[in-house]
């Protein structure tokens, strides 16, 4: 039975730093790392294919290296016509999908993932996370996957605030507590 998770945000990449909107862009390295420790053995990572996560998993440091599952359940949200653009660009010619200089989870990007997609990816992960035989495991995405994970561990609806104020740190192993 799952009773420990842990998330990390992969380190930064110069998109981030330059605020550009990465979305499923699978080619962004990261622009450096450092050693990541857990306070408890992971059993099983899982992990976005997206070289960013894949580079950033690499700095985890256990004794026993735990299996890593990479899983394109994991990757970021699709975008659309909005990936690599610079946001402040995007709120520009997108006004009304953006509130307070941040993208609005329930609006759908032009050519991108509806929020139901993008909910519906999210539950079919968890839901596999709870069949798994394992009692502590970690995983390494992007912000806005482990944002909607956060949201339906916790079984709540996001609202358009807690939304905006829900932020991961970049290259931090982050514990969250089940609900059950």
């Amino acid at each position: 039975m799952l009773k420990q998770i842990y998330f990390l945000r992969h380190f930064q990449t110069k998109n981030n730093m330059n605020h550009l909107l990465n979305g499923r862009n699978i080619n962004v390295p990261i622009i450096k790392g450092n050693s990541l420790h857990c306070e408890n053995n992971i059993e099983l990572i899982f992990c976005s294919p997206a070289l960013r996560c894949k580079q950033t998993i690499n700095f985890f440091v256990q004794d026993i290296t735990p299996p890593i599952i990479y899983t394109n359940l994991l990757l970021e949200r699709d975008l659309g016509k909005m990936e690599g653009k610079a946001r402040k660009q995007m709120i520009k010619q997108y006004p009304t999908l953006f509130f307070q200089n941040k993208f609005i989870v329930y609006a759908t990007p032009p050519q991108g993932e509806s929020f139901d997609l993008f909910k519906n990816r999210a539950t079919n992960f968890w839901n596999y996370c709870n069949s798994i035989n394992k009692e502590t495991i970690l995983i390494c995405a992007h912000n806005q996957v482990l944002k909607m994970l956060y949201f339906t561990i916790k079984n709540k609806a996001p609202t358009i605030n807690s939304w905006n104020s829900l932020s991961f740190p970049y290259g931090e192993i982050t514990k969250i507590q089940c609900t059950r």
